[in-house]
């Protein structure tokens, strides 16, 4: 995913303390932990939090 590739996890850290929307908060708890653990998929992430890879 290009996109997700410009933005740093510390970017999305300063977004994850601005809002309060539960599901936002944890996609965005989900895309932190995919930037930090190298070791883990897109997929393998994804299910970690309930969501579906796409």
């Amino acid at each position: 995913m290009a996109a997700l590739e410009t933005v740093s996890a510390e970017d999305l850290r300063h977004d994850l303390a601005e809002v309060d929307d539960a599901d936002l908060v944890q996609r965005l708890m989900a895309t932190i932990t995919y930037k930090e653990i190298n070791q883990l998929t897109q997929a393998e992430t994804a299910k970690l939090y309930g969501f579906s890879s796409t």
